[in-house]
């Protein structure tokens, strides 16, 4: 009888280095009138890249704002107004200047109460682990040394236990 196969998840480290690289074997591939259109994707491809960075370094300061107790102090309006005024995460104006019509005044009107409900009501990040205790977890998970994981998770205050807790098996299932 045949041993159970062990399944391991693969994630490549950096997929947009993946991404890139597709990108510009098409673009050198592509027709000269498709070769602009390509690259642009390859500028919102980097832009998509920067944005996603720049939220998980704003939803790491605030999972410290909260574990360290900023939030309670101070209130929520006080952190997030710390952390608009590093980030400049106000929408930017003139994004949609010079279009007209119905759609571009749909997505000015949501911008708008994106805005306003952004400010109201932060979002939650009572489950939120820092993008380097995720990856150092993972990283225990595959090596699969429970002694290590045990000591890992006992150096943490038991709010960031739980949060790893439920991340743990969040892995597993």
């Amino acid at each position: 009888m045949n041993a159970p196969v062990k399944v391991q998840w693969s994630v490549h480290e950096d997929l947009n280095v993946l991404v890139y690289a597709s990108l510009s074997r098409v673009l050198e591939q592509a027709p000269t009138d498709d070769k602009l259109g390509v690259f642009g994707l390859m500028a919102q491809a980097a832009a998509d890249e920067v944005a996603a960075f720049q939220q998980q370094q704003i939803d790491d300061l605030w999972a410290v704002a909260d574990d360290t107790g900023l939030v309670v102090t101070f209130d929520t309006t006080s952190v997030q107004s710390a952390l608009d005024a590093v980030f400049n995460t106000e929408a930017v104006s003139g994004e949609y200047d010079g279009v007209f019509g119905t759609f571009a005044d749909a997505c000015r009107e949501a911008d708008r109460k994106f805005q306003q409900q952004a400010k109201r009501t932060p979002r939650p990040f009572n489950d939120h682990l820092p993008a380097a205790t995720r990856q150092a977890l993972d990283w225990l998970l595959q090596i699969d040394d429970a002694d290590r994981l045990k000591h890992f998770i006992d150096g943490r205050s038991p709010s960031e236990a739980k949060k790893i807790l439920a991340y743990l098996k969040a892995r597993r299932s």
